[in-house]
């Protein structure tokens, strides 16, 4: 399992560059952003940092669909010479979860470089610190920790129907997706009104989302699992 390990991590060294490279440009994106809004609003008095969260979000973004890729072709690789599925399906897990880790922790640097220097830069703003619980609140590291665990799940699940039938899955989600966009902002609207009012103060229903949640995520890794160890490898 180690060197199935060790192989997936240095199978990626493209990957997190992409990665790494995605993110950088994003800081850089959000720095320069909330910069010019500042000097262009003579009004504004405060300032937040922006280019953090868009830089981990951009990144996540853009590692889904290489998490995708990756299982999609490093399966068929990997099992035509001769590793077991089994062995390969853990050690892509883990090297997945291994890399998001690396991006989260990467973007607390990213947080506090830039809390630094901002505060140097804008002297006589205020600093909005919206994110000042998420160092100290549960529930914003149980989030991450779900993200960190959940997202390969997502990905390789993709990618394993893929292998099983084929690019007719895309174009359900594409058809899922333009049905929500297609429907307008008042579909919107109103689902996310009634997904508030639900989860205000309602132990109940956040329980029951939970449950669901939990369901959907060991539901997915099952079929993951399922549907690659019958999966046919092409012979390379």
């Amino acid at each position: 399992m180690k060197k199935a390990l060790s192989n997936q991590i240095k199978t990626r060294k493209s990957n997190i560059i992409v990665i790494l490279a995605t993110m950088i440009m994003t800081y850089v994106v959000g720095v320069v952003l909330i910069s010019g809004l500042l000097h262009s609003d003579d009004t504004a008095t405060r300032y937040i940092v922006i280019g953090t969260p868009l830089a981990l979000g951009m990144g996540l973004f853009v590692n889904f669909f290489l998490i995708i890729g990756n299982y999609i072709e490093g399966f068929q690789t990997s099992i035509a010479m001769g590793r077991t599925r089994k062995t390969y399906i853990i050690a892509n897990y883990i090297s997945e979860c291994l890399i998001i880790l690396g991006m989260v922790l990467m973007s607390v640097v990213m947080f506090f470089i830039e809390n630094a220097v901002n505060n140097i830069i804008y002297v006589g703003y205020e600093y909005n610190d919206v994110y000042k619980d998420i160092f100290s609140n549960f529930g914003y590291i149980a989030v991450v920790a779900i993200v960190i665990l959940v997202l390969p799940i997502v990905g390789m699940f993709v990618s394993a129907l893929y292998q099983r039938f084929g690019k007719v899955v895309f174009w359900v989600v594409w058809g899922v997706y333009m049905l929500v966009t297609m429907s307008g902002s008042g579909l919107e609207a109103v689902v996310m009104n009634n997904i508030a009012n639900l989860m205000l103060d309602n132990t109940i229903v956040k329980a029951v989302i939970a449950v669901v949640a939990v369901i959907a995520v060991i539901g997915m890794a099952v079929s993951t699992m399922s549907l690659s160890l019958k999966q046919e490898v092409k012979n390379y």
